[in-house]
């Protein structure tokens, strides 16, 4: 599939855009990846629809375009926290992969979500994401 077939359409919101004109049940050109991967960059969210041809094999086969298929905790961007009585974690789900592990065995676990507002997320390179309109 050419990039040139390509196209990411801004939804609404603050984030997210939808994929066009890929069938990702085919092995990419590097030129529909490097767009794939802008989009990603660029909008923090995408959706792709129609894809119903898709197999286990395409699934795979697309998300190793983008990195090792599976987790893979790399120790630099680690964080282990040891729950007590009273703790509160936070975490940006702008950049951060939460993986939890069962080790509070007999406990109830509690977990709220919310929104903060603040700052634009910021890159791996420390500069600020941007859209292409900015």
């Amino acid at each position: 599939m050419s990039a040139q077939n390509f196209s990411a359409t801004r939804i609404a919101g603050g984030c997210g855009a939808e994929i066009d004109g890929v069938d990702l049940s085919r092995p990419l050109e590097a030129e529909t990846v490097a767009a794939i991967r802008a989009a990603i960059l660029e909008h923090q969210v995408i959706f792709f629809r129609d894809q119903q041809a898709m197999d286990d094999a395409a699934l795979e086969r697309f998300t190793q375009y983008f990195g090792a298929f599976g987790i893979e905790p790399r120790p630099e961007f680690t964080c282990r926290f040891t729950w007590s009585p009273g703790a509160l974690a936070m975490w940006d789900n702008r950049c951060v992969q939460h993986l939890a592990l069962n080790d509070y065995d007999g406990f109830r676990r509690e977990l709220h979500r919310t929104t903060v507002r603040g700052a634009r997320p910021r890159g791996f390179d420390s500069g600020p994401l941007r859209r292409a309109a900015e």
